[in-house]
């Protein structure tokens, strides 16, 4: 592992264009796996992110880690039990600047698992948590922040409802005390994903149920009222798999959700972003993706009603990237990337400077099997170490309704053990290089069938270029100032150049052979 980190790590310090604030590509974890599920920017303008960990604690534990700006490390939590401890998407600061996160537990609570609310202070320490449950198993998925100071929380139950699993809402207030639940499915297995609070006080929430629909599962959108009732049920999906997996409140007071589909689109399965209205009716949908296996995970709305939204693809980049797109209100893309070779995104966020940074795992990089995997774009999508960009864009879904509601659950206080760990691999950090040279042309044309015309390159500084596996192919010292870099007997795909001077970076970036 240690060489193959080594390798990779060389490979990304030298690809992309120079920024104002410097893009950046990291990992962080440790020996053993960790896996993400959300990430926010706090007050002070850093970063905090949440997950799972193996390599500490006791078993899985929840793991969440906080950088500053520029994504420097600046401490670790892990919080478990005895048993299994996972987080889940949600993920929030408070008003008092502490952390709330949702979570699941089999260490402590009322049945075999339980939903787990976690409160931090700003500082990463431990202030208190609630398990909320019956007696079968509860699967947290979401929490939220509300407008009465409290929390609401989403997920699953097979403790109460109608059928073999359904959505679980929790309404608690600000000191994690019960006041409300609520079960809404059918007679099969229903799944809530993500919520949000509307401006009538209510609540939305978005997942998919096997209990109603088209398809083997449908996406399953539910609005409530303010006291839990429900006020409208809608189910959207084709005749296979179709699954959202983050829906957003948008500036209209719609709603626009990310996720995947297996009854609509070019390949195996396909991005597939909805735009519903506040009463659920559909304004359009898009199915994005190419031949391959494409799916969608985060989303957030950008400042001209826009949406970015991110997840990972077999179809453009190196084989299994993270994916990164920008589309209009009305869901036309605008721009597309891929990055981060061997990687997944779990969520974007637009961060204060109008940059874009994004949380995933990683099986090529970092100190473990899998690692979170962190990462900053610029306002166009462009990050240090990019590795194509496509997007293919169609559009599908049929509309119908249903769920029966119920209720029950029962809140307990836990205080579980916190301690911290963890490695920050930084992949691409920009160092010494010259902004007046960073946008220049070296090789043309790019891309090209493997034969480039060498510009811009001074006398005495050398050229480097590495494949996708940080094997280095090619290098000159430069003696003329015109020079012909023949790749042609390399395989066609992406290589990466470094240029540079006396151990300074003068430009790094891309090359595509055809």
């Amino acid at each position: 592992m240690k060489k193959t980190l080594f390798i990779f790590l060389f490979v990304l310090s030298f690809a992309g264009p120079c920024f104002s604030q410097p893009p950046y590509q990291q990992a962080m974890g440790g020996p053993g796996g960790e896996w993400p599920e959300a990430i926010i920017e706090t007050y002070d303008g850093g970063l905090v992110s949440s997950g799972n960990t193996t390599s500490y604690g006791t078993g899985t534990d929840i793991y969440v880690v906080k950088t500053d700006s520029a994504g420097a490390l600046l401490w670790t939590r892990v919080i478990g039990g005895a048993g299994y401890e996972s987080a889940s998407f949600g993920l929030h600061q408070t008003a008092d600047s502490g952390i709330i996160l949702s979570a699941n537990t089999n260490s402590f609570g009322a049945g075999g698992y339980d939903f787990l609310l976690v409160k931090l202070s700003r500082t990463g320490n431990f202030l208190w948590a609630r398990t909320i449950g019956g007696p079968g198993d509860e699967s947290a998925t979401d929490a939220i922040l509300t407008s009465d100071g409290g929390y609401c929380m989403t997920g699953n139950t097979k403790s109460f409802g109608a059928g073999a699993s359904d959505v679980y809402v929790v309404k608690l207030d600000a000191a994690g005390n019960l006041q409300w639940t609520r079960t809404i499915g059918g007679p099969a297995n229903d799944y809530a994903m993500t919520m949000v609070q509307t401006k009538d006080g209510g609540y939305a929430i978005d997942g998919h149920t096997y209990s109603y629909g088209a398809g083997l599962s449908d996406g399953y959108y539910i609005k409530l009222n303010a006291a839990g009732a429900v006020q409208w049920t809608r189910v959207i999906g084709g005749a296979q798999d179709d699954n959202p997996r983050h829906m957003i409140g948008t500036f209209d007071n719609g709603f626009a959700v990310n996720g995947w589909t297996y009854s609509y689109g070019s390949g195996i399965n396909d991005l597939h972003v909805i735009k519903l209205d506040s009463a659920g009716n559909i304004q359009w949908n898009k199915v994005i993706g190419g031949p391959g296996i494409d799916y969608g995970w985060g989303i957030v709305q950008c400042p001209d009603s826009g949406y970015a939204i991110c997840g990972s693809t077999t179809s453009f980049g190196t084989g299994n990237d993270a994916y990164a797109l920008k589309l209009s209100k009305t869901g036309q893309v605008q721009w597309s990337t891929t990055f981060g070779v061997g990687a997944i995104c779990t969520d974007i966020i637009r961060t204060h400077n109008n940059n874009y940074a994004v949380i995933g795992y990683t099986f090529n990089f970092g100190a473990g099997s899998a690692d979170f995997y962190q990462a900053l774009l610029d306002a166009n999508g462009s990050t240090c170490m990019e590795t194509g960009n496509g997007a293919i864009v169609m559009q599908g879904a049929s509309v119908a309704s249903g769920g029966v509601s119920g209720s029950g659950g029962v809140v307990n206080t836990w205080t579980p053990s916190v301690t911290s760990g963890g490695i920050l691999t930084p992949f691409c950090p920009v160092v010494g290089m010259e902004e007046s040279r960073s946008e220049k042309t070296f090789f043309y044309p790019n891309p090209s069938s493997g034969i480039f015309s060498v510009r811009n390159v001074r006398v005495g500084e050398t050229i480097r270029i590495y494949n996708v596996m940080g094997r280095e192919i090619f290098f000159s010292a430069l003696k003329a100032p015109d020079l012909q870099l023949d790749l042609s007997a390399q395989p066609a795909g992406i290589y990466f150049y470094r240029i540079a001077s006396d151990q300074k970076i003068i430009a790094s970036g891309k090359l595509v052979v055809r």
